[in-house]
């Protein structure tokens, strides 16, 4: 109890560090014992130039009186022993404790885990509800701003697929005014979560939020798009993409061609065979195949007809005969299916 008040040296300054001893004062101030470290040694001197005895800066707040009890300080901030933080708020000095310096009241607390390429972070945001007597606590009693800006784990590196940065929400007691939590990429290409809570205060029955949340990465395949039409009037087909079919005219197990693709200068298309036959039989376009041997084929469609013994007939496409095989479809290698593949 700070009979006779705090001299406030800065607010919403942040302390990162280790938390060695977690307590709730007998006047209701939840409090995290917070070892600092070397980024944050300078907020255990105070303006006299004298530094904490112990090493340590006790971070202090006391929620509104709905959520301020044991078991609610035991829940949120008992887990936190040995767990390295980051604590924002009003950095003052004691003048009832020989000017030590504390972070009084906390406005957010944030801790982070992380494994492989996912992370777990807890995160709070307060608004302090303390009586003011015999002292007024700094900033009590106002809405205070959380803000956060959270790195995401490393990006897993899988073939074939990009890797969306997402975030969920597990679990949440939103006693705040307004919450906002987005996905920024800087220009490194780094994604953070970025989050903005009001926390509201007890006057309006509001002035907590407590949060744990879940980044980490959805698998995109980098599959090539098909059935995007090149703009030449003439394209090579230098690959293609076979079906399997279980009757095709009396065989029993047969496969045709269903993709074909190729380079229109630097980009890759890749067409289904309706696609190819339909731009064909409407003069839009034409296709070739060009062999080892440097000969060329057009591809033509092939038009249905049916025999007596036919279960499935269709149109389909296959190059000029002539009398070399290297420039036929059915020598060409298969199309790749994923654009790192190009």
């Amino acid at each position: 109890m700070g009979v006779f008040g705090w001299n406030e040296l800065g607010d919403y300054v942040k302390l990162v560090g280790k938390v060695v001893g977690t307590d709730r004062s007998g006047d209701g101030d939840w409090i995290l014992k917070i070892q600092p470290d070397a980024e944050s040694q300078a907020l255990l001197i105070n303006s006299h130039g004298n530094a904490n005895d112990d090493g340590i800066v006790e971070c202090e707040v006391e929620p509104s009186d709905f959520f301020d009890d044991d078991i609610h300080e035991q829940i949120y901030f008992g887990t936190l022993q040995n767990r390295h933080v980051t604590v924002v708020g009003t950095w003052v000095e004691d003048k009832s404790h020989s000017d030590k310096t504390e972070i009084h009241p906390i406005t957010t607390v944030l801790s982070e885990r992380t494994f492989n390429n996912t992370k777990t972070v807890y995160l709070t945001v307060f608004s302090d509800d303390s009586g003011n007597f015999p002292a007024n606590v700094p900033h009590s009693g106002e809405n205070r701003i959380g803000n956060f800006r959270i790195a995401f784990p490393p990006v897993p590196v899988v073939p074939h697929y990009d890797q969306k940065p997402i975030f969920k929400i597990e679990f949440q007691k939103n006693y705040a005014r307004s919450t906002d939590f987005r996905i920024e990429v800087d220009a490194s290409g780094q994604p953070f979560l970025v989050g903005i809570v009001q926390s509201g205060n007890a006057d309006e029955n509001k002035g907590i939020y407590i949060a744990r949340i879940y980044m980490s990465y959805d698998a995109i395949p980098k599959f090539i798009p098909m059935n995007i039409i090149p703009l030449s009037p003439r394209l090579r087909i230098s690959c293609i993409e076979y079906t399997n079919s279980r009757s095709q005219r009396g065989l029993k197990h047969a496969r045709f061609i269903s993709a074909v693709g190729g380079f229109d200068g630097t980009v890759f298309w890749k067409l289904s065979r309706d696609v190819v036959i339909y731009l064909i039989r409407s003069g839009q376009k034409t296709f070739f195949v060009q062999g080892s041997d440097s000969k060329v084929a057009d591809v033509q469609v092939v038009e249905p007809h049916r025999e007596a013994h036919d279960e499935f007939f269709f149109p389909y496409i296959a190059t000029v005969p002539d009398n070399t095989t290297t420039d036929n479809l059915s020598s060409l290698p298969k199309c790749p299916l994923y654009t790192d593949e190009l």
